[in-house]
């Protein structure tokens, strides 16, 4: 899915694309990224972000057209807070991508956070 760029991430996401929320969107460095999208509108480009348990894998494709692949480290849910989503950021480390999307679907009383740590590139 391509992921937007903007000042508001509301406006990005409503586009049915992944917004870059933190980070410098550079994959494959020692950068942590972190990308909402919907899960039950505009395309719902996160539907079945809920699938993606600890162990599962998920790629996500550069700009470059390479394919970044991450190992789920961890799945939380956890309140609408900037500051609670930064922790987690803070204690996943480098090498990571976490994915963001309301929980339950078609609610925005809680977010789903999914982390993962990059594993393998394909050019």
């Amino acid at each position: 899915m391509p992921v937007g760029y903007g000042k508001n991430i509301n406006a990005v996401v409503d586009h049915g694309v992944a917004a870059l929320w933190a980070g410098y969107g550079r994959l494959g460095t020692y950068d942590h990224n972190v990308y909402f999208a919907h899960r039950t509108s505009h395309g719902a480009p996160f539907r079945n972000i809920d699938r993606l348990t600890v162990g599962a894998k998920f790629t996500v494709t550069g700009a470059d057209g390479v394919d970044y692949l991450y190992l789920v480290v961890r799945q939380d849910v956890i309140w609408p807070v900037p500051s609670i989503l930064i922790d987690i950021v803070t204690h996943s480390g480098p090498y990571t991508a976490t994915l963001v999307a309301c929980h339950p679907p078609s609610s925005t009383k809680y977010r789903l956070a999914i982390t993962g740590r990059l594993i393998g590139v394909a050019l």
